[in-house]
């Protein structure tokens, strides 16, 4: 059997498309006997041709290119034995295919995960932070949120002070003479102890002069300014029904929205390699707060978001807070990540004395004079603070006095929020002949270069056994050129 067939030295893969473009080399030759249409064996003459440059030919009997496995000389002609190459003879075909493409080296999605390269192990850190102005101490500055009862029937008004005016009110609560009580009079401003029978009820005032701090059911402090749309008009304080003569602004609302944005850090590698290295495995985020703690967050929903976004709501008169996380996309849609709890309010320790624990007006001199000690020695300013003012005056005069609130169990304040950062870089990349996931259906004609399909099972002419080479091709990794 006598037909003519093209010879070419051509470069080309196993798993690809690709066929010749220019001019081969015809030879007439002879099929021997026996052999097969996908494994066929041709007898040519070539002269004094050396045949080892050839490695490639065409058959256009049988419709198909082939590789040529060998060369055999058997005296007097050279013998060309070939495998059928079905990714070039049914090239067309297989382009004109569509199919789900798993990876590509030209097209990719850069949001989907890539575990093909590993990551190495040096870890890498950065970290992003956002002042919250807030006081670093109990001294630098913040808010002291007061309840008291007042002459309002008994119910407890809470007043917003500063440290100044929070030290005044600590001033009369423990001064050396009260404040005269709403709807009496006197000559002067104020009753002197030397005129104490004027007072109708002698024994009943000295009580609530003595119990002036019972009257004040709760302190706490917190280390910002609070917002005006929680605070009414200033006005004088009141204890029970004495006027203390300090002013402050009562709360409106007990509790106070905050907001913070915080840019997140990326991976450096994200945009040449795609944005999923800023998810696990190969980052990794931890958000530090004053009052919530280190929060490790979920990558995920940040992955393609800039920012951070945080919405605090603080009950003023617990201390307590709830914290949302969300990640704010670049058209500033939210994405819910987690909600946490936290104390924001540090409790302040105010203590309680009784009158019946003093015998006469004598007693309650001593304790009043050791009142105006502590007063004299301005506390507020001391290095132990209003605790340690309260406190020594108290285990001096009443080891039992009965004391609320636990000071000094509040959260330490940095001022700043810190988001950090931790990442892997992967190692480097063989885009040509790994691709990067792409994960769409695709017809395989408008892609180019590597590809590989989630089922290679696709439509041909070809034979059985050459269909289930062109499926393994696909799946494991093809070329389209």
């Amino acid at each position: 059997m006598s037909f003519s067939i093209t010879l070419y030295s051509f470069r080309k893969r196993k798993n690809s498309t690709l066929t010749p473009t220019g001019s081969g080399r015809n030879y007439n030759v002879v099929l021997k006997a026996p052999c097969t249409m996908l494994s066929p064996v041709f007898e040519l003459e070539m002269g004094a041709s050396n045949p080892h440059t050839y490695n490639y030919l065409f058959c256009g009997a049988f419709g198909r290119y082939y590789f040529i496995d060998d060369w055999e000389w058997d005296g007097r002609l050279w013998l060309a034995h070939c495998t059928s190459d079905p990714m070039g003879s049914f090239a067309q075909q297989i382009k004109t295919n569509g199919a789900y493409i798993l990876r590509s080296a030209g097209e990719f999605d850069p949001a989907i995960y890539d575990t093909t390269y590993p990551a190495k192990a040096e870890m890498h850190s950065q970290s992003v932070y956002l002042n919250t102005n807030w006081s670093k101490s109990l001294f630098g500055g913040g808010t002291f949120v007061v309840g008291i009862v007042g002459n309002n029937g008994g119910a407890v008004k809470y007043y917003a002070m500063s440290s100044g005016t929070y030290g005044n009110f600590c001033n009369f609560l423990y001064s050396n003479f009260p404040k005269v009580p709403d709807g009496y009079t006197t000559t002067g401003n104020d009753i002197s102890w030397g005129d104490m029978a004027i007072v109708e009820y002698r024994q009943a005032t000295i009580s609530n002069i003595i119990n002036f701090s019972t009257y004040v059911t709760s302190v706490m402090w917190f280390p910002f300014p609070l917002d005006g749309s929680v605070l009414g008009s200033w006005e004088t304080v009141k204890v029970a029904y004495w006027s203390s003569g300090v002013s402050a602004q009562p709360l409106t609302s007990s509790t106070q929205h905050v907001e913070y944005n915080i840019n997140i850090p990326k991976h450096p590698d994200r945009n040449s390699r795609g944005m999923w290295l800023n998810a696990t495995p190969y980052s990794s985020y931890t958000l530090y707060t004053q009052t919530f703690g280190a929060i490790a967050l979920d990558p995920t929903p940040m992955i393609s978001s800039p920012q951070l976004h945080m919405e605090v709501e603080i009950d003023l008169v617990s201390g307590g807070a709830a914290m949302r996380l969300f990640a704010r996309s670049a058209d500033n849609d939210l994405t819910h990540i987690g909600q946490y709890s936290g104390q924001v309010g540090v409790s302040w320790q105010m203590a309680g004395t009784r009158a019946n624990r003093f015998g006469g007006l004598e007693g309650m001199f001593d304790l009043m004079g050791a009142v105006g000690a502590a007063k004299d020695g301005n506390y507020l300013s001391a290095a132990e603070g209003i605790h340690s003012g309260i406190q020594s005056f108290c285990s001096q005069l009443l080891p039992k006095a009965k004391v609320s609130g636990n000071m000094g169990a509040g959260p330490v304040f940095s001022g700043h929020i810190a988001l950090v950062h931790e990442y892997y870089n992967p190692v480097d990349e063989d885009r040509p002949r790994k691709g990067r996931p792409l994960c769409k259906s695709k017809t395989l004609n408008s892609m180019h270069g590597f590809v590989m399909v989630a089922d290679g099972n696709i439509l041909t002419t070809a034979t059985p056994a050459e269909k289930e080479q062109i499926k393994r091709y696909l799946e494991e990794g093809a070329y389209i050129e």
